[in-house]
């Protein structure tokens, strides 16, 4: 069960709590310096001898910490909780993605995962951005899970005209943008997903990443294809060939791993290498919706049960196992 806090505006007062019984443990520590002063070795003779005092200090340290947790309105997801994350895909349509160190190759790797997460993805919200060296917004964002899977089967490296050079050049910065202002549109924050092999020719990733950070968007990064390389094949009149540069020298393009880990730090996210199988569906059911979770219950903005009166049930009862435990034995 996900838990999350909903703070009154007057919260900071609970700081106060701790505050306070330390300062009653002072006392009673003054107190009991005073009774031995003025009885001296008759102390436990005519007072009896000191009992459960560790006892009774964790119990009184526990019955603060659950009331005040308790102060803090606690809150688990109610029946109508829609707590599944709003998602952008920014699919990377450059010549690179057809390398063939995918299955069969990168572009291949990224269709299949991005079906699976579409299956798996109840409740959640997608947008589909295709980018090289621009961006084309393909779908907004809705819950028509089909129509994202079927505009994602309608793409295909090198299939859109970015006016990207013929080497596959891409802007992961331009995609991080785009994505960030589908999600500004309908006004909401979510989770921006770079499906790419990290080749940046911009720069201007990690800067965007910073930027919608600042809105409340977090940045991951899927890397697909290998750090050895491979080379990309094209089809041109039924034949299949290598892509070539000016030189006629084979291109070979590697997946930029300390690339998409800076991008990934720089937005808060992850970095998930795009050869397992599940990478997208496991970033999905472990980060991405306990992320949305937390922060849809503690901002308020769905349907939560109160759940105060458990924690402040345990520390009354905590507080009064303290009473009934003797501070002395005779």
């Amino acid at each position: 069960m996900t838990w999350a806090v909903q703070p009154p505006s007057w919260w900071p007062v609970v700081l106060l709590l701790p505050v306070a019984l330390g300062f009653g443990i002072w006392l009673a520590r003054r107190s009991k310096r005073q009774l031995r002063q003025d009885l001296g070795l008759r102390e436990a003779i005519l007072c009896g001898a000191r009992s459960f005092v560790r006892t009774r200090a964790a119990l009184a340290g526990l019955a603060v910490f659950a009331i005040g947790f308790a102060l803090l309105r606690p809150v688990t997801p109610g029946k109508e909780a829609q707590l599944a994350p709003d998602v952008v895909l920014c699919v990377d349509v450059s010549r690179s993605m057809a390398a063939g160190d995918g299955e069969p190759t990168r572009f291949d790797t990224v269709r299949r995962q991005v079906h699976a997460l579409l299956q798996e993805g109840i409740g959640s919200r997608f947008a589909l951005l295709a980018f090289a060296g621009d961006v084309q917004r393909i779908s907004p964002l809705t819950a028509d899970r089909e129509a994202i899977a079927w505009l994602l089967d309608e793409l295909a490296p090198g299939a859109i005209g970015f006016g990207a050079s013929m080497a596959g050049g891409t802007d992961l910065g331009k995609a991080i943008e785009y994505a960030a202002q589908s999600l500004a549109r309908v006004g909401t924050v979510g989770e921006l997903l770079l499906l790419t092999d990290g080749e940046d020719f911009a720069g201007t990733a990690e800067r965007a990443a910073q930027a919608a950070i600042e809105q409340g968007h977090r940045v991951h990064c899927i890397g697909y294809g290998s750090v050895a390389g491979s080379k990309i094949v094209i089809e041109r009149d039924g034949e299949q060939s290598y892509l070539q540069d000016s030189t006629g020298a084979d291109v070979i393009t590697r997946l930029d791993v300390d690339s998409l880990r800076r991008v990934a730090v720089a937005g808060t996210g992850s970095f998930v290498p795009g050869h397992t199988e599940n990478a997208l569906v496991d970033l999905w059911r472990r980060q991405l919706v306990p992320f949305s979770a937390q922060r849809r219950l503690a901002a308020s903005d769905t349907d939560v049960l109160q759940r105060f009166a458990w924690p402040l049930l345990a520390g009354l009862l905590l507080l009064m196992l303290r009473m009934c435990l003797p501070e002395r034995s005779r």
